[in-house]
Formats: structure tokens, C-alpha cells, sequence
């Protein structure tokens, strides 16, 4: 198996124990922006990097849990791909 955790990282986190959450707060806004579900793997793609981005930024010796830390860059990953595949802006998708 292929670990994503850096070595020597006190507590790492690994993006691959959070796939599921990706998947679902993709479907969120598959559901929320009326997107066909062929773009789905699009937008989970996107939340995908930027939960690795999160992750290599994450310092758990701050307290704050892991997932609370990922969502606004996880959120704003799939929000970039959908203004990309919509050619609206982030305020043309109401947020």
C-alpha cells in the first residue's frame, strides 16, 4: 500500500482515510448546483488535491480537528472546478 503521510510528520494524516468525505461533499454539490453526475469523478478529482493540500499543511499541535481544517480548502477546491467547468465566477454559483 501506498502511504501519502510524510515521513517525519508527528500525527500525519493520510488523504486516503478521508476519500469518503471527499466523495460525499462532492455529491453535496453535484445535488446543490443540479450537475450531472458525469462530472462527479471531475469534482471529487478537485477536492481530492486540495484534501493533500490540507494535509501537508495540517498541524495537529494547534488542536484544531483535522476535518474542520480541510473543509474550507476542500470546499474551495470543488468550488474552482465547478466555476472552470460552469465559466462563472464564485459569486455566479451563489457562493
Amino acid at each position: 500500500d501506498f502511504d501519502m503521510r510524510t515521513s517525519g510528520q508527528k500525527n500525519a494524516i493520510d488523504p486516503a482515510d478521508h476519500t469518503e468525505w471527499v466523495r460525499a461533499l462532492a455529491r453535496r454539490f453535484l445535488k446543490q448546483f443540479s450537475i450531472r453526475e458525469e462530472h462527479s469523478e471531475e469534482l471529487v478529482a478537485a477536492g481530492f488535491l486540495g484534501l493533500v493540500e490540507a494535509a501537508e499543511r495540517f498541524d495537529d499541535s494547534l488542536g484544531t480537528p483535522f476535518k474542520a481544517f480541510a473543509q474550507a480548502r476542500v470546499r474551495g477546491a470543488i468550488l474552482d472546478e465547478l466555476t472552470k467547468m460552469s465559466g462563472l465566477s464564485r459569486a455566479g454559483l451563489g457562493q
